[in-house]
């Protein structure tokens, strides 16, 4: 509803409040927050953002490029965030911000302070000996304490892969049926992120 222009107006059985504040063009004196609809059926959504300092993990990765190249052995303050986009309940409420602030830090608490690793990567194999993760690539074996470890169902890891990931496991325990979309970002520092998008059917 947030997009809705002038010239939709019509086509979608809504109507138009004058804005205090006019603009010289006739267009500039209607906000998208004035228009209402007159069909009383047809929803009114909004869009919750999550972001919150809390909402973090540190671990260690290295990316896998080829069956020859891959990065060295580093670690990344990865933050997630989540826009919710759900209907309008009749109490002024959509989605429980409470209850994914919830979910989403403990899915940070879960990865906290692991090396993780890819379980589908089709450059590296790995197995478990002993209490250690032992991670094949290129004819060199790295090895890891296995309770330090997460081995992840991905092929990379990424954050396209790690956004993926979290946003199925975000919405694993149960689906709002007042949920639109949602979409799970997960950066890696300044200006480097991935988005992952779940479309309700």
């Amino acid at each position: 509803m947030g997009q809705v222009i002038l010239r939709d107006a019509n086509r979608l059985g809504l109507v138009a409040y004058r804005c205090s504040a006019k603009s010289d063009d006739d267009a500039g004196a209607y906000s998208t927050s004035q228009w209402i609809a007159e069909d009383t059926s047809l929803a009114r959504l909004t869009t919750l953002h999550i972001e919150k300092e809390a909402h973090k993990f540190s671990a260690a990765h290295y990316t896998i490029f080829s069956a020859t190249e891959r990065e060295r052995l580093h670690g990344h303050n990865y933050f997630v965030s989540v826009r919710i986009v759900a209907t309008m309940g009749d109490n002024g409420f959509s989605a429980d911000y409470n209850v994914y602030k919830r979910r989403i830090k403990a899915l940070c608490d879960r990865y906290d302070e692991y090396m993780l690793l890819p379980e589908f990567s089709p450059y590296q194999t790995l197995s478990e000996v002993g209490d250690e993760v032992h991670a094949t690539f290129n004819g060199r074996v790295l090895r890891f304490w296995a309770d330090e470890t997460k081995v992840l169902p991905i092929a990379n890891v990424t954050v396209e892969e790690l956004s993926h990931l979290l946003l199925s496991e975000l919405l694993a325990s149960a689906i709002d049926p007042d949920l639109v979309e949602v979409e799970l970002t997960v950066s890696s520092g300044s200006g480097q992120a991935g988005s992952a998008v779940w479309t309700a059917a």
